[in-house]
């Protein structure tokens, strides 16, 4: 098996990825600076505490690890922070970043997954999205992961790297395997604050009501965690077992859109009654984001396997438990 490096290996999804290729018998070396990754989640990793904006950090990384491929984790994420906060998002996500691969290439490591995002797609003419639409994002954001994966794509038409660059949807979920799950400062994903409404007996906050949708809330395509780790551990394969294979943007959803007020709804069917109560829309959120996965099954053999009531049981499993804890 080979060296692995996990770029924010101790966060949400980098620690179930971390867990998954370990389990398959990769040599797995996480590589964070804790800012919202948790020790807890990678407890029993070999750890490099370090700062991918520090050139001192990564270099002292590549030299001692000289991992045979590189997954991509470590980003800023929140798509209100990075309207106030351009300048920190364009420095992390992108810059910070193209620093990452490049010192990764001079160490040999040439194999990478980077996580991206469906904000590169900004808002879409029509659903489901496939990877040929036309980039447009339109928050802050989503323009630091596009310049991150054009970045990437230059290189790999010269020759110098080989890219999957993985599309994000909406992650969610608990992994029950790994006992990992959403736990941000703050929290702004929809699932985890439906659960801390309900166990906290709070009011769910929700952006706006004014969209061009069924119902006027936004709706996204919510894909399990677990079903994300396993298309980075299929695409990681790809790019080992073939010294040829061609570098890649993939989608990652499950082709079905479901509103704000209908994941009120499933959860209110399996978990009981709470409130909510519409906030102003938050800048940057497009109406509609729905993935074609057709890509995906193509070229990886992947295919979601949990459904939405799976997404929101093992959330509210975790939650109750780490609540209780």
């Amino acid at each position: 098996m080979s060296k692995i490096a996990v770029i924010g290996g101790a966060g949400y999804i980098g620690s179930v990825v971390s867990h998954e290729l370990r389990d398959m018998g990769h040599e797995v070396t996480i590589f964070d600076n804790f800012s919202t990754g948790h020790r807890r989640f990678v407890k029993d990793f070999d750890v490099f505490e370090g700062d991918i904006a520090s050139t001192e950090d990564i270099h002292r990384f590549f030299s001692f690890y000289q991992p045979e491929a590189l997954l991509h984790f470590a980003a800023k994420a929140l798509v209100s922070e990075g309207e106030e906060k351009a300048v920190s998002y364009y420095r992390n996500n992108t810059l910070a970043s193209m620093q990452l691969f490049l010192q990764a290439i001079e160490s040999g490591c040439q194999r990478f997954i980077f996580s991206s995002t469906a904000a590169v797609y900004g808002i879409p003419k029509s659903t489901p999205i496939d990877e040929g639409v036309k980039l447009d994002p339109v928050n802050i954001y989503g323009k630091t992961k596009k310049s991150t994966e054009d970045f990437l794509f230059a290189l790999a038409e010269k020759g110098l790297c080989q890219v999957i660059s993985f599309r994000y949807f909406n992650a969610a979920g608990a992994s029950s395997r790994y006992a990992v799950g959403e736990d941000h400062d703050p929290e702004t994903h929809l699932i985890p604050n439906v659960c801390n409404a309900i166990l906290q007996g709070k009011n769910l906050q929700i952006f706006g009501n004014d969209y061009q949708t069924q119902d006027g809330t936004c709706v996204r395509d919510f894909i399990h965690v677990d079903d994300l780790s396993r298309a980075h551990c299929l695409g990681l394969s790809y790019l080992l077992q073939d010294k040829d294979a061609k570098s890649q943007a993939i989608n990652l959803g499950t082709t079905t859109g479901y509103s704000i007020l209908e994941i009120v709804s499933q959860a209110k069917r399996l978990f009981g009654d709470f409130n909510f109560e519409y906030q102003d829309r938050r800048a940057g959120d497009p109406d509609n984001l729905v993935a074609s996965n057709a890509k995906a099954k193509e070229i990886l053999g992947w295919v979601p396997e949990h459904s939405l009531e799976s997404i929101l049981t093992s959330a509210m499993a975790w939650h109750k438990k780490t609540t209780s804890a």
